[in-house]
């Protein structure tokens, strides 16, 4: 058995596979201690659109806002705000109006445009920005190595995932890149996923890579006025 070595605290690591999964496990805690943060999330679909979505959380209060940009971030690319405030999740559609998009009743043409609506979270905050399901269970996890991120010392660590089915959708077996500050806060996570949707053909690859800065900035989250309620 490897026994860990540090120099520099996480970020100088050589780990056991028991002491790197511990703490790829202790991460989310360490990185919502730090109490808020600054993200930015993009998804890609390899020949596809892809999307970004940038903002700050404040995992104290329970608090997020953020903007989803179609491609790069742009204010002339916005296309939806959210913001969540406690079990409060508000949403305002930014894209200009399309009258083909409401005579069809599609999503935009239901809810209207330039409104809020306001509906419950199904999930804490810390799911909009980080993938849950990597930072708790009897997950297989590695050591890759120490990494520079913009003048950060971290170290990379990489996260087997197995095979899932959801409701339809089966996920293959896959590997998420998660990279700790000295803190053992999360400062990037890369995934690459492949599924298989019921009913269609082909598979859907898509990755999203997430990265976090300015922990512990302050971060306070109105919730805006006169929302329209969404019942389920």
């Amino acid at each position: 058995m490897v026994a860990a070595t540090c120099t520099a605290g996480l970020a100088g690591c050589a780990t056991s596979t028991t002491a790197a999964r511990a703490a790829v496990d202790a991460s989310l805690g360490r990185t919502e201690a730090a109490g808020s943060a600054h993200f930015v999330r993009v998804n890609t679909v390899p020949g596809g659109a892809s999307s970004t979505m940038e903002g700050s959380v404040n995992f104290a209060r329970s608090e997020l806002s953020m903007v989803t940009y179609s491609g790069a971030a742009s204010s002339s690319d916005a296309v939806e705000d959210v913001r969540q405030v406690g079990s409060d999740v508000y949403d305002k559609f930014l894209v200009p109006p399309r009258k083909d998009v409401a005579e069809r009743g599609g999503v935009l043409g239901y809810l209207g445009l330039s409104r809020w609506y306001v509906r419950q979270a199904g999930q804490p905050v810390a799911a909009q920005v980080l993938p849950l399901g990597v930072f708790s269970g009897a997950r297989k996890v590695s050591v890759v190595g120490p990494a520079s991120l913009s003048g950060v010392d971290t170290t990379e660590y990489r996260v087997a995932m197995p095979a899932q089915n959801l409701s339809g959708t089966r996920l293959e077996p896959s590997a998420v890149e998660v990279w700790l500050d000295h803190e053992g806060r999360v400062r990037r996570s890369l995934s690459n996923e492949v599924e298989t949707i019921k009913g269609r053909s082909g598979k859907l690859r898509f990755s999203t890579l997430t990265t976090l800065s300015d922990f512990g900035a302050p971060v306070h989250v109105e919730a805006p006025p006169h929302p329209v309620v969404l019942r389920p």
